[in-house]
């Protein structure tokens, strides 16, 4: 089990490199908890494969998920 299996993350950007990441966390036993785009019906598509919650409104974003870390996280490995 890896350490981010209970975290919740958000998805931002509904696209082909969110898609691909999100069915990679998804594998790897990553809960993706939201999927946000500015279009709803991308963030429904890719949040039906995921199982997660589709979002078009940044300020629904639950302020308790792991984005900022993980955000953080990746671009300090560049």
């Amino acid at each position: 089990m890896n350490t981010f299996s209970t975290h919740k993350i958000v998805l931002l950007g509904a696209g082909n490199v969110a898609t691909q990441l999100g069915k990679a966390l998804d594998e790897n036993g990553y809960l993706v908890s939201q999927v946000y785009s500015p279009t709803k019906r991308s963030a429904a598509t890719l949040a039906k494969k995921l199982k997660s919650t589709p979002i078009s409104d940044l300020k629904k974003i639950d302020q308790s998920q792991e984005v900022d870390h993980l955000a953080h996280k990746l671009c300090e490995n560049r």
